[in-house]
């Protein structure tokens, strides 16, 4: 009997552990599956489900791919390779069932539970593209949460839909930051592009420096202004020291756009936070737009012309995007 009672022992002791992590991978599965109900892609099947470093990934039967950050803030990623080809090889033969105003307004029920849209922008739209390549096929949407009344690099939605079916075919989502007070004063716009012009001098590069200022010379940058996470001990490219020195929060920029690059400024102080190259930057084919570029802001303008004429990686690339902005304010601040 004691012997009994002992194996019995044994036996509870050692499948507990197990017991645990199933108990764990379901209700990871069910986080994972109410997300794809969010998105409307709820009858996807899981293909195999990882849970390693804090974040959940998925593989899902239909090709989708899933990537949870348990974190916080929160990243979640999701895309279709498969179907985002599809949807490209389709608009090659085929025009779109839905219009641009119908995806956007679709691409508005995304939004977090308890979020409202008076809180939030639409900070680049790109409409339909017929032809081969991850762009076609598809509308494009950024969202940005809005902290008074300005857009934050925090808090964002980056959605791709096919112009057939409506589906998402790539989906990333922050969430989980604070928002930032107004600055106590700001430097006048004209002093801060000033200073943004003087900052281009400190790329290194000296045919892309020259090229870059020739073309910000006959093409004026645009401007605008957002929220971001800055100090806490890290800077960005070309930015002065006493960036990384300031408290880690939310700080008020001015940010400034032009032919293959752009500038970040303080809109309290001055400093620069970061220069940012693009990958059309210039006849030096080596330059391409660095990972921090992904929480940087966008000009004022948000035409079709505009947006197709820069490098932005819609569609697929809405992932490694989305995780690289992640990473930067993890990182980098």
């Amino acid at each position: 009997m004691i012997t009994f009672f002992r194996i019995a022992t044994v036996l509870v002791v050692s499948l507990s552990p197990v017991a645990g992590i199933a108990q764990y991978r379901a209700e990871d599965e069910a986080k994972v599956m109410a997300f794809m109900a969010r998105i409307g892609r709820d009858d996807a099947v899981i293909r195999s489900l990882e849970v390693k470093d804090d974040t959940i990934r998925v593989h899902f039967r239909d090709g989708g791919m899933l990537l949870h950050s348990l974190l916080s803030p929160t990243l979640v990623m999701y895309s279709n390779y498969k179907e985002t080809k599809e949807a490209s090889r389709r608009s090659m033969r085929e025009s779109p069932r839905f219009s641009a105003t119908q995806m956007e307004e679709r691409a508005w029920s995304f939004l977090p539970e308890g979020e409202s849209r008076s809180g939030w922008r639409v900070e680049r739209a790109m409409g339909f593209v017929a032809g081969y390549g991850e762009r076609c096929g598809n509308y494009c949407f950024e969202l940005a949460k809005l902290n008074q009344g300005l857009p934050s690099a925090g808090d964002s939605l980056t959605i791709t839909l096919d112009g057939y079916e409506g589906k998402v075919l790539t989906f990333s989502q922050l969430t989980g930051f604070e928002g930032g007070d107004p600055p106590a004063s700001t430097i006048p716009i004209e002093e801060a592009r000033a200073i943004a012009v003087r900052a281009l001098d400190r790329i290194e590069h000296a045919e892309t420096r020259g090229w870059i200022k020739h073309e910000w010379a006959a093409q004026p940058p645009t401007w605008s202004q957002r929220y971001v996470v800055s100090g806490g001990g890290s800077r960005g490219p070309y930015s002065d020291p006493v960036v990384a020195e300031w408290p880690k929060r939310m700080r008020l920029r001015w940010v400034f756009r032009g032919p293959g690059g752009e500038v970040g400024i303080d809109a309290e102080t001055g400093a620069v936070c970061y220069v940012g190259l693009m990958m059309d930057a210039g006849a030096d084919k080596t330059v391409r737009r660095p990972l921090s570029r992904a929480l940087q802001p966008v000009s004022g303008s948000r035409s079709d012309e505009e947006d197709r004429s820069y490098p932005w990686l819609w569609g697929l690339a809405a992932i490694p995007v989305a995780l690289g902005a992640w990473l930067v304010v993890r990182a980098r601040g």
